[in-house]
């Protein structure tokens, strides 16, 4: 379809409240975390009159997620659809594969467009803020078509012990208190991106200046789309943030992009033994950002460049915000400098190879060197000749060798 040609919706007036639950980690989670989670008042009790929940989810799960007391307890507030999707798919079921989570976002977006409504995405491994949602409906009145936020990773397992406390309500969590139960349990994947990291990311979608134990400023390229209503009834090819917001809302300005925690504040739900890519070096790399950004729309990059986000337990003042701050604007600014030469960093990108394969054959050559030697070295009759080769070819691996050390 040409671009010119695409119809425009009208802003919606209701919200399809999204989340998608497959395995029995998640649906644990869903349960025991996230449900009690967004019932807080400024939750999904916030939601305009002619929103729904729905649930997208394999039919094995239906009745459990049917009959479970916070699940009527939602329904109380707002319609709960329980929508069966059919994941028997092989393309489904290959390791690594996010293809599930874009049927089920494609899904959600159909049947946003067929209602007319907006889609607020909600993962089943996420935990909010509470008036994280009211804010997002506050945000949408004022004209926004999308709202979009950090979404930290964290470890799992360690959180939900600390989550687990009594004294915890998970219906009650500022954002500065969300926030300060979160730091301490931030995931390894989150901290290989920290600025001063070692190793640091191998690809990083985002960078982190940590500011002692009160917070952090992020420069985040990946945004969570928390909610879209598209200008443009567009499906997602892929994922629902980058190209496909370009896509369908266009407008920068269009887009609110959630630069204090104080408004509302979310984290992912991490496994703590997933692994991430790391590189050797220590701290932020320019380059390997720059190269990061490339692969990301002109929005992504639009909103890296000009939003500094603040995620703080408490009061933001300070030198070390302040410098925090200062620091990050001025990586932004070496990024932003380099990123004009594409082709400086598609050879500064190849460098890592080169060097693995440089090294590679350095060792293979310092082997073969070492073998001849002991070779030579055994107790065995050998003629003047055999002698001399074998000579010679030791000396010309030794040279390979050391050519290839210094080159």
């Amino acid at each position: 379809m040409d671009r010119k040609n695409i119809p425009v919706r009208q802003r919606s007036s209701t919200f399809h409240a999204v989340t998608y639950v497959w395995n029995r980690t998640d649906l644990d989670v869903l349960f025991d975390v996230c449900l009690p989670n967004q019932l807080a008042p400024g939750n999904t009790p916030a939601l305009p009159v002619g929103s729904r929940y729905r649930i997208l989810t394999q039919p094995i799960h239906q009745g459990e997620i049917d009959a479970h007391p916070h699940v009527r307890a939602l329904r109380d507030i707002l319609p709960v659809d329980i929508v069966p999707i059919d994941g028997s798919h092989k393309r489904f079921a290959a390791p690594g594969s996010y293809e599930l989570m874009h049927a089920c976002q494609r899904r959600a977006l159909q049947d946003a467009f067929e209602a007319g409504a907006a889609v607020l995405f909600l993962p089943a491994n996420f935990v909010f803020s509470d008036g994280a949602l009211s804010a997002v409906v506050r945000r949408h009145r004022e004209g926004h078509r999308a709202v979009v936020s950090t979404a930290l990773r964290l470890n799992r397992e360690a959180f939900l012990e600390r989550f687990s406390d009594p004294r915890v309500r998970p219906n009650a969590l500022s954002p500065r208190d969300l926030v300060a139960m979160a730091l301490p349990h931030l995931h390894s994947d989150t901290r290989t991106m920290f600025a001063d990291a070692r190793p640091f990311s191998a690809f990083p979608l985002a960078v982190y200046w940590p500011v002692g134990d009160e917070g952090l400023i992020a420069r985040v390229l990946d945004l969570h789309p928390l909610m879209v209503d598209p200008v443009h009834p567009l499906l997602p090819g892929g994922t629902v943030d980058g190209r496909y917001l370009r896509d369908t809302v266009r407008v920068h300005s269009l887009v609110h992009v959630v630069a204090d925690s104080g408004e509302l504040q979310m984290f992912e739900l991490t496994e703590a033994d997933r692994k991430a890519p790391s590189a050797r070096g220590t701290g932020a790399s320019v380059w390997r950002s720059a190269l990061v950004a490339q692969e990301c729309s002109d929005l992504q990059r639009a909103f890296w460049r000009s939003h500094p986000i603040t995620l703080h337990a408490g009061e933001v003042a300070g030198a070390r915000w302040q410098g925090a701050k200062n620091e990050s604007e001025a990586y932004v600014l070496r990024v932003t400098r380099l990123s004009r030469h594409p082709r400086t960093i598609a050879a500064i990108a190849k460098w890592p190879k080169m060097y693995w394969l440089f090294c590679k054959r350095r060792d293979q050559y310092i082997t073969q060197a070492r073998r001849v030697a002991r070779q030579m070295a055994r107790p065995v009759e050998r003629s003047r000749k055999e002698i001399s080769r074998a000579a010679r070819i030791l000396q010309k691996r030794v040279r390979k060798s050391k050519l290839l050390r210094f080159r």
